[in-house]
């Protein structure tokens, strides 16, 4: 089940070991665009997106789903949901995050730019996006 979390008291009835509550506390109080989509199971979090609702477009900030619930369309729920939206998406992954890229790719994200060298581990970023001009 997928459940938009808009303040921190919506965490309160949710049983919570993945979302970092200080983060998104602060979040909400400092930035009105931030939003997060949380899958349940059991109303247990099992997965999450964080992502920043800015007019006309979304910017994806983050992606996350249990190692042990991978596989099981968590991640494209939320994707999905986002999608539905009807707004220009983006967001950047690492070049060497081939199954985000690949889920990525199922829902139509085009890559239209490269960060050189953006991570700390000297990856490459990929800046992707929905109804954005394609890159390549």
């Amino acid at each position: 089940m997928l459940k938009e979390i808009t303040d921190i008291l919506d965490l309160k009835d949710i049983n919570n070991d993945l979302i970092d509550t200080n983060y998104i506390e602060n979040e909400f109080i400092n930035n009105s665009f931030f939003k997060v989509l949380v899958y349940l199971i059991n109303n247990t979090v099992v997965g999450y997106t964080y992502y920043y609702d800015i007019y006309d477009r979304i910017e994806i900030e983050m992606i996350y789903v249990r190692k042990d619930y991978r596989k099981r369309n968590s991640a494209s729920s939320m994707l999905e949901e986002i999608i539905n939206k009807n707004k220009e998406i983006t967001l950047e992954v690492d070049e060497k995050n081939l199954p985000a890229i690949n889920l990525y790719k199922k829902f139509g994200f085009n890559k239209y730019a490269i960060r050189q060298n953006y991570y700390s581990n000297g990856n490459d970023a990929l800046l992707l996006g929905i109804n954005k001009e394609e890159w390549e």
